[in-house]
């Protein structure tokens, strides 16, 4: 078998490696100096192989030739598969006859980074060895330097390529934003679609160089309307008479869509379409596609990017012209609309102008059913609502209804036999009718809605025989949406009318106070039962500043929390009065339409008592607290001074059965071994009553702690017993936490150290060891495969000097868990356990995040 390497040398070569992979900035560079640093801890005819990513493909071999000859022998693989699955070092060696030129032994190890599997470092040697632990600390250092520095090259690729593409991005975007500027100027002063069409492509062909047109669809087929001059001219003969719209690209192009790009294109024998690259980008005017941009170059077969992004460009900023100028029609239109509705409703705002002042519902329908017939020719209007099977007229006005008029009738009608009121309170939606011949009426059926539901249905039928214009539209939707609103209004007011009346009851009748300002600070509202404990009267306090009523009062004479209130701060406090009475105090701010405060409401509890028992509670609980501090420290003295008289008994034992027990007295002998044992497990006693008093005690505070180190020194802690079961300890990835190290030390101690104690004999032990976040807290659980708890024990077990078994099956005091869950509760978190008698155990406790952990939950 070959010498190892010495640790020194190792060392030294790790740290020339660390620093050449500490400026390599490629994977290649990395892969070098990775494979020839791993070369130094395999001594003999050895070879090294770096793997990266999930499918382990080769980034580099080196070594001795016959080696490397095998890159990838029997069993070399899965062992590299297994170190990237288990984020773990595996070693293997070939049992039996090999191959000539076969490696023997071999190992690999994960490049880990950020908690990412980058790849393998695998060595393979001719000959059989066992690595050394130096060796193995050689290879996984030289691992994790590995990884950083395979990260970093990767971080750094990732970056220039991002770099060169943003660059190419942002020329690609200049030139689109030129081409959009360039049209936009162009196209300033434009307001005729086909002006708009002829400077889109005279931007387009100046731009790029490049054949331009512009389409609009007529009879069927797409027309030429505008042309750069270097189009083909059999193009632009074919475009006069009409391109059918099936054509390739026209076909394809869809407003609202990205621009159609055809590339690699044949062009036309006859030379109908001379052009290898084309695109396409269509346009809609009233939901209906119309219009068609155009490019074609027979200079090559593909767009360019900057080229695509022009066109783009140019395509959209078009298409915003276009919206402009369809804008400014509807906008001319709707100004003349306007200026009817105008004329329209001047007599309609002289009948309506009080309509939200009257508080009967009834004469606001009246009211507003004369304003809607005054402004149209004569006819008669009906309000109908409806319950639950019937509809009811409510209110009506006009002439009284010629015959037929089925809706307008005076009698009640069944729900779902009403025809147009029916279908308008299902629909929420006006209906119009006009009238297309001999005896037909012209009528028109609209919902009122009062807060967004059907309140009723006004009817309106015309006797002449006519259609519906735009402008009476207009009038009976301006006409119902007022009277909704006067509706609204009435129902606002008496909801408002309700609440004032249920306010006054619980002032005049609770313990509170009611109250409100204007934005200087003087009352507008101050009621309540609490009023005459504070020496006023009910309505006296309302016009005065709160300043001048409660000078008497230190706490309210400054007024702070007003003032905060007023700036606009919900304020929540206490305020303590002379008589000794103490008020808790909300101030709510109420914000104008502008965003100012022009009032703040409020209410005051009677705080007294409840301030008086909180004070009592607290007092109780520092009493309570000094007096478990007491018996903590009676605890800790009483079981140190136990110790003293302990030793004596002991030391004194041990002398009888060595000097003065004789050799054939086989009962004296027991009697001191009895002694000596009971002895030893009341030391074992007061070592964990003392264990148990610590607890509580920490002079240097929480702390950062790592469990996954700690973890670690709880396993050299419990070594032989480990080993002395042969367990097997499987540890997650163990997180930072906030508190005491020696603590937490302990509790794991406890849990793991229960785990192979209460082991069954029957199988080997394994125990669990995993962490998860919980919310401002890390979940840790320990499970064991041992002999199980009953549920009827789950709580027993915590207590004090509580035991499941003999002395004699399980040793121990019977205190662990009980420490164990003292150190949880002292950490702010709990613990808790679930088992299955004969299958295992599971304890599972809460610990707080560390605290920069804790900024990031």
């Amino acid at each position: 078998m070959p010498e190892p390497f010495g640790a020194s040398a190792l060392s030294d070569v790790l740290l020339s490696a660390a620093e050449s992979l500490a400026e390599a900035g490629s994977t290649h560079q990395v892969a070098d100096t990775l494979l020839n640093a791993a070369l130094h801890a395999t001594p003999g005819r050895s070879g090294a192989t770096l793997l990266l990513g999930d499918t382990l493909s080769v980034a580099g071999v080196t070594g001795t030739p016959v080696v490397m000859e095998h890159a990838l022998p029997p069993g070399a693989a899965p062992l590299a598969r297994a170190a990237l699955d288990t984020r773990e070092a595996q070693f293997a060696t070939l049992h039996g006859p090999a191959a000539p030129g076969t490696p023997a032994s071999h190992a690999a190890f994960p490049l880990m980074a950020g908690g990412r599997t980058l790849g393998v470092l695998r060595v393979d040697l001719l000959d059989l060895h066992v690595f050394t632990s130096a060796e193995q600390a050689f290879l996984r250092t030289l691992a994790r330097h590995g990884a950083l520095a395979l990260d970093r090259a990767n971080a750094r690729t990732a970056l220039e390529a991002r770099v060169t593409q943003r660059t190419q991005e942002l020329q690609t975007q200049n030139a689109a934003q030129d081409a959009f500027v360039t049209f936009m100027e162009a196209a300033a002063e434009a307001t005729d679609v086909t002006e708009l069409a002829e400077r889109a492509v005279a931007v387009l062909h100046v731009t790029l160089g490049v054949a331009a047109a512009f389409y609009d669809l007529r009879g069927g087929a797409w027309h030429l309307q505008a042309a750069s001059p270097d189009v083909h001219a059999d193009t632009v003969a074919l475009g006069r008479l009409g391109v059918p719209p099936d054509t390739p690209g026209f076909a394809q192009a869809e407003p609202g869509a990205a621009p159609v790009i055809v590339e690699g294109a044949r062009p036309n024998a006859e030379g109908a379409w001379p052009y290898h690259a084309a695109a396409f980008a269509a346009y809609a005017r009233g939901g209906q596609t119309w219009g068609l941009l155009s490019l074609g170059t027979s200079r090559a077969p593909q767009w360019t990017a900057r080229e695509q992004a022009v066109f783009r460009a140019v395509a959209r900023s078009l298409d915003l012209a276009l919206e402009r100028q369809a804008t400014t029609e509807r906008l001319r239109v709707q100004n003349t609309e306007l200026d009817v509705r105008a004329r329209a409703l001047e007599a309609f705002v002289r009948l309506t102008q009080d309509l939200t002042l009257r508080g009967d519902p009834v004469a606001l329908v009246q009211r507003a059913q004369a304003a809607v017939l005054s402004l149209l020719p004569g006819g008669y209007a009906r309000y109908w609502t409806r319950d639950a099977d019937t509809w009811r007229v409510q209110a009506h006005a006009g002439d009284a209804p010629g015959a037929g008029a089925h809706v307008l009738t005076h009698e009640d009608l069944p729900v779902g036999a009403a025809g147009p009121l029916d279908e308008v309170w299902a629909s929420r939606t006006a209906l119009y009718q006009d009238a297309p011949g001999q005896g037909a009426r012209v009528s028109a059926t609209l919902p009122v809605l009062v807060n967004d539901e059907v309140a009723g249905v006004l009817c309106i039928e015309l006797r002449a025989q006519r259609h519906w214009t735009q402008t009476d539209r207009v009038v009976l939707d301006v006409v119902t949406r007022s009277l909704s609103l006067a509706l609204e209004g009435l129902e606002a007011q008496r909801t408002l009318a309700s609440t004032q009346r249920y306010l006054k009851t619980v002032a005049d009748h609770a313990p509170l106070v009611l109250f409100a300002t204007d934005a200087r600070g003087v009352f507008t509202l101050l009621e309540g039962q609490l009023l005459p404990t504070l020496g006023l009267q009910p309505g006296q306090g309302v016009g005065r500043p709160a300043m001048s009523l409660f000078a008497h009062e230190p706490e309210l004479r400054q007024r702070v929390r007003l003032h905060q209130a007023l700036n606009g701060e919900l304020t929540h406090d206490l305020l303590a009065f002379r008589s000794g009475r103490v008020l808790e105090t909300w101030l709510v701010p109420v914000h104008g339409p502008d965003g100012t405060v022009n009032n703040v409401v409020g209410v005051a509890l009677d705080a007294t008592e409840r301030l008086q028992a909180l004070r009592e509670a607290e007092r109780t609980n520092e009493e309570l607290r000094r007096s478990n501090a007491e018996l903590e420290q009676f605890a800790y003295v009483a079981s140190h001074d136990l110790q003293e008289p302990l030793r004596t008994v002991t030391s004194f034992a041990q002398r009888l059965v060595t000097r003065y027990a004789p050799a054939d007295d086989e009962r004296a002998t027991q009697y001191a071994r009895f002694i000596l044992e009971g002895t030893a497990r009341m030391s074992q006693l007061i070592q964990d009553l003392l264990a148990f008093s610590r607890v509580t005690r920490n002079p240097d505070g929480p702390q950062r702690v790592p469990m996954d180190d700690l973890m670690l020194q709880v396993q050299q802690d419990l070594r032989a017993q480990i080993e002395a079961c042969d367990a097997d300890i499987h540890v997650g990835a163990l997180p930072d936490v906030h508190g005491d190290a020696t603590q937490l030390r302990q509790l794991l101690q406890n849990l793991v150290g229960n785990a192979l104690k209460f082991r069954a004999h029957d199988r080997r032990p394994e125990v669990h060891v995993h962490a998860q976040p919980a919310g401002s807290m890390w979940r840790f659980t320990v499970r064991d495969n041992g002999i199980g708890i009953e549920e009827v024990y789950f709580q027993r077990i915590f207590e004090i000097f509580q035991r499941l078994h003999h002395r004699e099956q399980y040793p121990g005091s019977g205190i662990g868990l009980s420490i164990a869950r003292k150190i949880v509760e002292r950490h702010g978190g709990d613990i808790t356990l679930t088992s299955r008698l004969g299958v295992g155990t599971t304890f599972a406790f809460t610990l707080p995040l560390a605290p920069a952990d804790h900024d990031h939950a």
